[in-house]
């Protein structure tokens, strides 16, 4: 048996606890789904935190299309931002970038040089 879909490759950029973040996507993709997790370290104004690079890959058994790959990319975003404590985490598609916070007030800092 032979399983095509089209490659479709969304990342979810998070901090935690590397055990907990396993843990939660092992729970997770029981419901069919196909992740890979590589760690980082993530160095910002004030600070540094160690986290996760997370591929949520199309996968041939499961097959979805680009958006609802990213619905689970922010599904799985919000639900590791609740069980390891965070205040934010991204997620990436193919042609746009999203951020989401717990944060009521956020400060957005243009840092183009034009």
């Amino acid at each position: 048996m032979e399983l095509i879909c089209d490659t479709i490759v969304i990342r979810i950029y998070i901090c935690g606890d590397l055990p907990t973040i396993r843990n939660v996507l092992r729970s997770y993709c029981m419901k069919g789904a196909c992740v890979t997790v590589q760690s980082a370290e993530y160095i910002y104004t004030g600070g540094a935190e160690y986290g996760v690079v997370i591929g949520l890959n199309n996968y041939p058994r499961f097959p979805k299309t680009e958006k609802e790959l990213m619905f689970v990319g922010e599904e799985i975003g919000f639900l590791l931002m609740e069980k390891c404590c965070q205040t934010s985490f991204m997620v990436q598609g193919k042609n746009e970038t999203f951020w989401y916070s717990r944060r009521k007030e956020i400060e957005v800092v243009n840092n183009t040089n034009e």
